[in-house]
């Protein structure tokens, strides 16, 4: 709608839009935001990351959207599923198989940080304090070697707790 909030797919900030451009280049796509918010979380612009992010949740408060559907070609249309990639780049979680490595960067100061986490051959929880994690696995399996803190370049290491469901 006209008043919401929106982010559009492309922008000439110089004025020198082709006559011809892109198809649907002047529309907003519900979980396009998503992308460009984790984006922009992963690289360290947080609080731009979280004011998309606020934005085009704002109409979805149950007053005048749904806040579990943000409709677009449908309901429950998939596109909104990128923002689950809001979780992965606001712990800065990455994981390595090959290295046998889990890795942090958070983007909030929250004590304790707790997500949700998800590799190709498990998934659980994980809680991360001043200088400990805490690994719950829910399903599979996730070989850990080492735990990195700090940037993916650093190397910081902190004690790990791995919990296995009973």
């Amino acid at each position: 709608m006209g008043h919401e909030p929106g982010l559009l797919l492309c922008t000439w900030p110089r004025g020198d839009k082709p006559t011809l451009p892109f198809v649907y280049s002047d529309e907003v796509w519900t979980g396009i935001e998503y992308q460009a918010a984790s984006h922009l979380i992963a690289e360290g612009y947080v609080t731009e990351g979280l004011t998309i992010v606020r934005a085009m949740r704002s109409p979805h408060d149950g007053r005048i959207r749904n806040p579990w559907n943000e409709y677009e070609c449908g309901n429950y249309y998939a596109r909104t599923m990128a923002s689950y990639a809001l979780l992965g780049a606001l712990a800065g979680f990455r994981y390595s198989a090959v290295q046998r490595t889990f890795w942090f960067g958070l983007q909030l100061r929250i004590q304790p940080f707790k997500t949700f986490f998800s590799t190709a051959s498990g998934f659980g929880t994980m809680v991360l304090d001043d200088r400990s994690l805490h690994i719950q696995m829910l399903e599979g399996e996730v070989i850990v070697g080492k735990v990195g803190a700090g940037r993916w370049e650093d190397n910081q290491d902190l004690s790990v707790e791995h919990h296995r469901p009973a």
